[in-house]
């Protein structure tokens, strides 16, 4: 059985979650669409609803980890791009950019509110749990744009180079996609991953946050 602490602690983790997966998703397709293609668009991905672009899986890692997880991919067609490998790169790379965006936004956003005073208005216990979905934003948004930069299939900074690289490379991403994928999974629930990035995610939570 769940203990009241956990319920919370899951009730505080899904707005910073949603939220995340959500701007990053709705960034490819808003670049997909502002470079000429609507597939994504078509497929009611430009959204910034999150349900069109859950997936559960993907959600639930993110919730077990706070650190890597994935949503529904955004499905674009390159023949639309004036310049497919661009286009291609351009659009995996604007979902952990948006996540930089938004943590950057969050965090000024909750300064200046702080330096107007705004939460001396609101109930101290309120304003706790505000600062924490706040900082789980600001962190999980870092997380989820780090981790999507790695440059491993099937994440966003493979994406991002697989048009400039050798095609037996892609040929061979694309053959074994299904072992990539889980051999990702396994390091996200381990702390084989968050050894290797978490340093980095930490360093940047600082520099915008700090």
């Amino acid at each position: 059985m769940f203990e009241q602490s956990d319920i919370r602690h899951l009730a505080i983790m899904v707005l910073p979650i949603l939220s995340a997966l959500t701007v990053h998703e709705y960034a490819h397709a808003l670049t997909a669409h502002i470079l000429g293609d609507d597939t994504a668009k078509n497929a009611g991905r430009l959204t910034l609803n999150p349900l069109p672009h859950l997936d559960f899986f993907g959600i639930l890692i993110l919730f077990l980890s706070q650190l890597a997880g994935w949503a529904k991919p955004v499905p674009i067609n390159p023949d639309n791009f004036k310049n497919p490998a661009w286009g291609i790169s351009l659009v995996a790379l604007a979902g952990p950019i948006m996540n930089f965006l938004a943590a950057l936004i969050l965090t000024l956003g909750f300064k200046i509110l702080y330096s107007l005073n705004f939460f001396n208005i609101i109930p101290s216990g309120l304003t706790e749990d505000i600062a924490l979905i706040v900082a789980l934003t600001i962190f999980i948004n870092i997380s989820l744009g780090v981790f999507n930069l790695l440059p491993l299939p099937p994440l966003d900074g493979f994406k991002a180079v697989s048009s400039f690289l050798p095609p037996r490379w892609i040929f061979l991403a694309n053959r074994y996609n299904l072992i990539f994928f889980f051999v990702l999974l396994l390091l996200s629930v381990t702390e084989i991953l968050s050894g290797f990035i978490m340093p980095l995610i930490n360093f940047i939570f600082q520099l915008i946050a700090g």
